[in-house]
């Protein structure tokens, strides 16, 4: 899958290809939608990045709360917990 630095690397690219001199107005026109278009998916990509990196840290803490709470007393287990029924992550 490309990642939003690709994104943004191929929209760099497009725009310097459509400001080049040498080049007709269309292909000039049709590099800098490409551009566009790019910049549009590497923000698109950034936003999956940060939900999929928010997932895996939430069911990193769920798995880390079911092994808590099926051991005995433990400090750092009470601590975590404790902050997670307050709504604030430890």
């Amino acid at each position: 899958m490309v990642t939003s630095d690709q994104c943004r690397t191929y929209s760099n690219e497009h725009k310097v290809l459509g400001i080049a001199a040498d080049i007709s107005i269309q292909r000039a026109t049709a590099h800098m939608g490409i551009s566009r278009s790019w910049t549009l998916l590497a923000s698109e990509m950034k936003r999956l990045e940060a939900v999929i990196d928010e997932e895996v840290i939430t069911a990193q803490q769920n798995d880390f709360a079911q092994w808590c709470l099926r051991r005995p007393y433990s400090p750092s287990c009470e601590t975590w917990l404790f902050a997670c029924r307050n709504g604030r992550r430890a």
